[in-house]
């Protein structure tokens, strides 16, 4: 019997992408720390960038198309 295919998606984001994240209504730049495929959606992990020396602050983002307004590039390199 045959492997049922699953849907890939083209995603606009990498692991190690420099991203701006909307938080609470604040941008917070960041990068994307992990992408996981669920339930036919994907779920960024971004890590923001710590202030003060400090740990900045683990956001998940969950879209069932790839994309998220909340998420927009930020520049230099991965």
């Amino acid at each position: 019997m045959a492997a049922t295919p699953t849907s890939t998606k083209t995603l606009p984001w990498l692991v190690g992408d420099r991203v701006q994240i909307q938080h609470k209504g604040q941008p917070k730049p960041g990068r994307i720390s992990a992408i996981h495929h669920i339930n036919d959606g994907v779920e960024y992990v971004v890590r923001t960038d710590p202030h003060d020396g400090g740990m900045g602050e683990v956001l998940n983002i969950w879209t069932s198309s790839g994309t998220s307004s909340f998420l927009t590039a930020l520049g230099g390199a991965r």
